[in-house]
């Protein structure tokens, strides 16, 4: 920063574009200048045409290597701000930019340093109010779950404790559907770094979110097919990825009726990897496919069996693709008719 520090206390050099062009500009005219100091002071003795091309290379050379190192010197302001990014990314460390300065690499320190302290405020705030909600809310339910369980273990009368029960499965429905909803809240900060993915056999992947899902399949006696090779690879954050899969199938799960298929396929192409999870139940309207991936929306739906929806799978299932640089979208042909939804990722 010395340079850039140095550079920003002279008056005239107000914009960060006028400290470029003052290196710039000695830097072209130090062998003119070096030759002008050669002449005046040195001995006098009239060069030859060689000698001139010779000490004019020497000055060029000597000019090229202190001007392409004050360039890289006044690009300290923007290292800075990059390391800052990623630093905070990677361990969530807020830096201590310089804020005094006043041109645009001075603005933009101020600003990255802003816009962290800001972020890292927010994300505290979400995180704080993350177990808030689990403490407030999880307690008293499981409380109650504690209880009822108590009541039902020593109460006698057939009625009472059929009306527990059912107490117990809805406060067990609820607590379910509380943790689901924390689980993907806390997952909203998605970042995936390359040391992150592993290469994983799709097919088993798959299979493991089957078996998560067993009891919603055989409640509503579903048959999924798989139509995947058995060696087919994909580099991915498996467990990351293993949730978008996850959340595929079970709204392919929640959304169909008893007894139907629900149909799991990929296909390896040249540039990228498609993969497919295709139910026949309720389906949507095409026009509203997109409201579908938005945080929290309206568009969330009980399911075929009064399944309980979040209003923000989807929409997290779509950051999680998009930071594997790919991309999941839905479509239906309608009501009823079922929905397919299709996860690109490149190879």
């Amino acid at each position: 920063m010395y340079v850039y520090h140095s550079l920003s206390r002279i008056s005239k050099l107000s914009k960060y574009s006028y400290k470029f062009l003052f290196i710039a500009f000695l830097g072209i005219h130090i062998p003119l200048i070096g030759i002008i100091i050669y002449s005046l002071l040195g001995n006098h003795v009239e060069l030859t045409q060689g000698q001139i091309i010779f000490w004019i290379l020497i000055f060029t050379l000597i000019a090229t290597g202190i001007t392409l190192y004050l360039l890289n010197q006044l690009l300290a302001p923007l290292i800075l701000s990059k390391e800052a990014l990623e630093n905070y990314i990677e361990s969530r460390k807020l830096p201590s930019l310089p804020s005094g300065y006043k041109d645009e690499a001075g603005v933009l320190m101020q600003k990255v340093q802003n816009t962290l302290v800001t972020m890292d405020e927010l994300v505290q705030a979400k995180n704080d109010m993350i177990e808030l909600i689990s403490h407030d809310l999880r307690s008293p339910i499981n409380r109650n779950l504690g209880l009822i369980a108590l009541a039902i273990s020593e109460n006698q009368e057939s009625e009472i404790d059929e009306y527990l029960k059912m107490i117990e499965k809805e406060s067990k429905k609820q607590i379910n559907l509380l943790g689901h909803l924390l689980k993907q809240l806390e997952r909203e900060e998605i970042e995936i770094g390359e040391d992150q993915k592993e290469i994983v056999l799709l097919k088993n992947l798959i299979t493991q979110k089957l078996e998560t899902l067993a009891d919603i399949i055989k409640q509503k006696r579903l048959q999924v097919n798989i139509n995947i090779s058995d060696q087919l690879k994909i580099k991915v954050d498996k467990e990351l990825f293993g949730q978008v899969l996850q959340n595929l199938i079970h709204n392919a799960s929640k959304f169909s009726n008893s007894e139907q298929i629900i149909e799991i396929s990929a296909e390896q192409e040249p540039n990228h990897l498609k993969i497919k999870v295709r139910d026949f139940g309720i389906g949507f309207s095409t026009e509203n496919s997109e409201r579908l991936f938005r945080r929290f929306t309206d568009m969330g739906r009980l399911g075929t069996q009064g399944e309980e929806s979040t209003g923000i799978g989807l929409y997290l299932s779509r950051r999680i693709i998009e930071r594997h640089s790919g991309s999941l979208k839905g479509s239906s042909d309608g009501k009823n008719k079922g929905a397919t939804f299709e996860i690109i990722i490149p190879n």
